[in-house]
Order: C-alpha cells, then sequence, then structure tokens
C-alpha cells in the first residue's frame, strides 16, 4: 500500500535522498526556520486533501481556551472522567468519544483488517488532560519565593499582609514576569491538553518533526484521519497522532448531546469558567502561602531607632550624643480563613489585580488604550461590589463579577486580529493590541467561526 504522501500527490520525496522532516529545538534559527516552513508547507498541502485536521501553532492556539465572548476559560474539574486503567483525563463527552474509536480500532486490529497497529500499537492514549493550575500554581510561588528571598535579604520587614502584598506588587515591576493565571494560561506555557478536548496516542515532543515522518508516512494513515473524523476528532497538524475534539461536527454533537449539551456556548456555560475569575481566587491562594512562609522563616524583624542628642558645645564632637535603641517586631499571624476573607472581597483584592494586569500590559512597552476611562469605570464597579465575595471553582463557585469582566475584557489575553492582506484570521499569542491600519479586530462572531468552524470531517466510510 502506497503511503498517503502519493496518494494525495504531495511532493514529499524531493531528490534521490528526499527531504524528511528534520525540525528540532536543538537545531540553530536559521536551520530551525528553513525546518519549520518545509513542515508547514508540506503538512499544509497533505491536509488540503484531507481537511480534518487542525492548526494550533499558527491558526488558532487557543482552540478550547476561549468561548464565544472572546474570553479565556478553562474546565471545570467536576465535569472531567477518570480512566482508571489507562491513568488519562478527558472532559466527559470527549473520553465517551475516545472509548468508541478505541473500540472500533481495537476490533479492526484484531480481525486483521488494517494495519494501524504498526502505528498506534494498542490505541493507549499517553495523555489527556493537564491541569493548567497545577502547573500555573508551581511557576507562579517560584516568582513568590523569590520575592520572600529578596525581602529577608534585605533591610524590610513586612509585619502585615497589607504591607507584603504592596511590597510584592512594587517586586513584580522590576522582574517583568507575567503573574496572573490568565497571562500564563494565555502564553505557549500552556498546551491543548489543558482544555480537556486533547488526547495524545504518542507521548513524544512535539517539537520534535523527526518523530512525525513514520506517521505521515504510514501507508494507513489517511484512513487513520477518516476513522477519527468519522468519531468527532480532527487531527493536530504539528503533532499528528494528537486527536482534539471537533466541537462542531456532527459525531461529536452526538456525544455532546448525552450530557445536554446542545450547542458550543452551551459547552463553554456549563463546562468551563473563566480566567478572570481564576485570576482573583489564585492570586489571594498564592499571596497567602508567600505571606505563610514568609512569616514562618522570618518570625519577627528588629527595627533601630537612633536618637541624636546635642550638647550645648553642639560644635565639639564630643557634645555629640548618639544613642540607638532596638524594637523587636512581630509579623502578623493571620489563619487562612481570616486572610481569604479578608482579601478575596472585591474591595480588597481588586485593586491589586488591575495593578499587576498593568504591569503585565507594559512590560513589552506597550500602553493600554483610554486608560484613564477604563479606571474610573474599574472604580466605579469595584465600590459598587464592596463586601461581594470573588468566588469561583475555588472559592464558592460563583459567577464572574463586574469587576472581573471589566478587567478580563480590557486586558485581554486572547485579542483576535485579522491582516488586510489576509482572508484567515489569526491568533496572535500574546496580548490585547488595539487595532491599526494593517490589522483588524474582528468581531466575537468572525472570531468564533474562526476558532471553531463547521466541521469538515466525519463523513468517511470508517469501515473496513
Amino acid at each position: 500500500m502506497v503511503s498517503f504522501y502519493n496518494m494525495a500527490n504531495i511532493p514529499y520525496m524531493e531528490g534521490k535522498g528526499g527531504v524528511p522532516f528534520a525540525a528540532t529545538n536543538a537545531l540553530g534559527p536559521l536551520a530551525a526556520f528553513a525546518a519549520r516552513r518545509h513542515y508547514k508547507r508540506v503538512t499544509d498541502h497533505l491536509f488540503s486533501k484531507l481537511p480534518n485536521t487542525i492548526d494550533l501553532w499558527y491558526n488558532t492556539p487557543y482552540y478550547g481556551r476561549v468561548n464565544a465572548l472572546g474570553q479565556l476559560v478553562a474546565p471545570r474539574q467536576n465535569f472531567l472522567t477518570y480512566s482508571m486503567s489507562d491513568s488519562f483525563i478527558a472532559l466527559d463527552f470527549v473520553f465517551d468519544a475516545f472509548q468508541d474509536f478505541r473500540t472500533f480500532l481495537e476490533r479492526a486490529m484484531t480481525h486483521e483488517r488494517t494495519g494501524l497497529s504498526t502505528l498506534l500499537g494498542r490505541v493507549v492514549p499517553q495523555k489527556g488532560y493537564t491541569d493548567p493550575i497545577v502547573k500555573y500554581s508551581a511557576y507562579a510561588l517560584s516568582i513568590v519565593y523569590h520575592f520572600n528571598a529578596y525581602i529577608i535579604n534585605s533591610s524590610a520587614i513586612l509585619t502585615t499582609p497589607d504591607h507584603y502584598i504592596k511590597e510584592f506588587v512594587k517586586f513584580l515591576s522590576t522582574i517583568r514576569e507575567d503573574f496572573t493565571f490568565s497571562s500564563y494560561y494565555a502564553s505557549s506555557k500552556t498546551a491543548i491538553n489543558s482544555t480537556g478536548l486533547a488526547i495524545d496516542l504518542h507521548d513524544w515532543d512535539r517539537s520534535d518533526d523527526t518523530k512525525k515522518n513514520e506517521v505521515f508516512d504510514h501507508p494507513e494513515f489517511y484512513r487513520y484521519v477518516q476513522v477519527a473524523a468519522n468519531f468527532g476528532f480532527r487531527v493536530s497538524q504539528h503533532a499528528p497522532t494528537t486527536l482534539i475534539a471537533d466541537l462542531k461536527s456532527k459525531p461529536m454533537a452526538i456525544y455532546m448531546a448525552q450530557y445536554g449539551i446542545g450547542s458550543v456556548d452551551t459547552l463553554f456555560a456549563s463546562h468551563f469558567e473563566t480566567a478572570a475569575s481564576l485570576d482573583f481566587q489564585l492570586a489571594v491562594a498564592l499571596l497567602y502561602e508567600g505571606y505563610q512562609q514568609y512569616q514562618y522563616q522570618q518570625e519577627f524583624g528588629v527595627d533601630t531607632i537612633h536618637c541624636v542628642e546635642v550638647g550645648t558645645l553642639f560644635r565639639c564632637a564630643l557634645s555629640v550624643n548618639i544613642t540607638s535603641t532596638q524594637y523587636k517586631l512581630d509579623i502578623e499571624e493571620v489563619p487562612k480563613n481570616k486572610f481569604v476573607e479578608k482579601y478575596l472581597h472585591h474591595n480588597y483584592i481588586a485593586p491589586y489585580i488591575e495593578q499587576i494586569k498593568y504591569l503585565e500590559f507594559t512590560k513589552d512597552g506597550r500602553r493600554p488604550p483610554n486608560y484613564n476611562s477604563f479606571k474610573k469605570m474599574y472604580q466605579i464597579a469595584v465600590n459598587a461590589e464592596v463586601g461581594t465575595f470573588s468566588g469561583g471553582s475555588l472559592f464558592g463557585d460563583a459567577s464572574p463579577s463586574t469587576t472581573q469582566m471589566l478587567i478580563q475584557k480590557y486586558y485581554n489575553n486572547a485579542a483576535i486580529y485579522q491582516s488586510k492582506s489576509s482572508k484567515i484570521p489569526h491568533y496572535f499569542q500574546k496580548g490585547a493590541r488595539q487595532p491599526t491600519s494593517s490589522k483588524n479586530l474582528l468581531t466575537f462572531k468572525e472570531g468564533l467561526s474562526t476558532l471553531y468552524p463547521t466541521q469538515v470531517g466525519g463523513t468517511a466510510n470508517s469501515s473496513y
């Protein structure tokens, strides 16, 4: 059986030795650029013949992380299903679809109706959902602990949580690193597995293109993609053994309907929560952890007051008496429930979150547009929500507040733009850059159609 390259008339083999995919992170910049461009050109051509794919690197990096309103969202963990035998996790309807996909292929392999066993083995998932909060917490705590070390090595003594948080925000302005969950979640540090919509059949480095040659050159790769489509999955263009739930496909809609999900809008409303609400919750949790560690390590501080007494012969140095008195400064101990009760209210945490988001936005030299107008509107919302609890999945499962939604919309980490020179909208990796003469900000409707286009697969004959 010939490979899919030949079936699709793809110019993969160029010359006697051929041009296999060779890009890895170990290559130098020029060599890596040329190798990545070759991979992109060849796979673009390949999947133009079999369009049931998704490009998470260039076209839709925020797939599954942005809802129909353009808001960053993360899956609610109570809608995840766990496999005890394979130790993989996915959203409930994705889990069911994959189980049927696997059963179908294993039955075909058992009856020797397909040779995909040489590519997929026993169709055992190697990776499913990975919790973005766990990875983010490790990343953010490293910043908090770095701040603690900095303060302990300095002469400053922070005796209260208020003082600690204020100094921490000042510290962030010096290191120019993202700290909020939404900024981390929108960055390249977070992959498609954080959405609960993806399942990896091979556990390898997605940036290593050399491992993908055997996949694309397999004689039944075409059939593999078709079978995936019949169960509502797309194949990742840059990781061809990664299956991603196609939220607009008819087969996947059947699995979604079994859980009362009638549309993409319903899915994001029920199974996901906004990253903005997590910004507030996680910031409070991390700052409490940091303050506790600081209080434990420092225990107390010593402040020295110098008193200068000048005698009548003030021109003579011998008449000047300097006395120094040291005072013990106790660092306030605050129980977790008291800390959370105080700082998770909007009038305490909201101003700090806004300051941190401003620092994240401006660290690359950008200036937020119409900032004074936004700040006035934001302050009005904060004042109106004095005493309001910033709940969510971690603390009470409350809906996002006006304050949270305002800050998410203004400091949008997943803004969608379209170049005038291209008919294809693109998702930029970072930032909420404003429309310019060369770029137009897409409407939410246009953005939704880009992220979740009408399914193109799921109609192929998958029988063997």
